[in-house]
C-alpha cells in the first residue's frame, strides 16, 4: 500500500451459500481485516474508500428518500456487518484520516464473471435466452439497483475528492 494513493475496499462476503456457518464465522473476519486495512491506510496517510451497502437501512417503509442520516435497521448478517464496519471506521477517523463509506445499491452490469443471482442480470439473461421474463414472485418486490459504470464514476469522484471529512455515507 505504500506505493498507492487510495485503497478501495470492495472485498467481502455477501452470504453463506451453503447456510452452514454462523453469522459470526462468516462476517467477523471481514470486519477484522477491513479495520486492519484501514489502520494501515491511516498509518501511511492513504485515502480509504469502503464499499458499504444501502441494506444497512433495512426494509424502509417510507415514501421519502433515505439519506445518510436516516435511521439504520440492518435485517441480515451481511447488512449488520456493513454497518459495524462503518462504525469501526468512524471510531478511527480523525482530522488526518477520513474514511469514505459508500452505501451502494445492488450493482448490476456486464462483466467477465457476471452474476446471474443479481435480479437485473437475471432478467436480462432470461430475455436473451428464453425471450420472456418469468417472475418468481408477485412482482411487488422493490430493491434499489445501480449500474456498474455509475458506481465506478462515484468511486472515481471520491478518489479525486480532497475535502477533509471524518466519514461520508452515500446512499443511491
Amino acid at each position: 500500500m505504500k506505493n498507492c494513493d487510495v485503497v478501495i475496499h470492495l472485498a467481502g462476503i455477501s452470504n453463506d451459500l451453503l447456510n452452514k456457518l454462523t453469522s459470526a464465522k462468516v462476517y467477523d473476519p471481514t470486519r477484522e481485516y477491513t479495520l486492519n486495512i484501514a489502520k494501515i491506510c491511516k498509518s501511511l496517510n492513504k485515502k480509504f474508500i469502503f464499499a458499504s451497502s444501502c441494506l444497512v437501512f433495512g426494509s424502509a417503509k417510507t415514501e421519502n428518500y433515505l439519506t445518510e442520516t436516516s435511521e439504520t435497521s440492518p435485517q441480515t448478517g451481511y447488512s449488520l456487518n456493513k454497518l459495524q464496519i462503518e462504525e469501526d471506521l468512524k471510531s478511527i477517523a480523525d482530522s488526518s484520516f477520513s474514511p469514505i463509506c459508500l452505501r451502494f445499491a445492488t450493482i448490476f452490469g456486464v462483466s467477465s464473471r457476471i452474476r446471474f443471482d443479481v435480479v437485473i442480470n437475471m432478467l436480462v439473461g432470461m430475455v436473451l435466452t428464453e425471450g420472456e421474463i418469468k417472475l418468481n414472485s408477485d412482482g411487488e418486490a422493490w430493491r434499489p439497483h445501480l449500474y456498474i459504470e455509475d458506481a465506478c464514476s462515484l468511486i472515481l469522484y471520491f478518489i479525486n475528492y480532497e475535502k477533509k471529512m471524518w466519514i461520508i455515507k452515500f446512499q443511491l
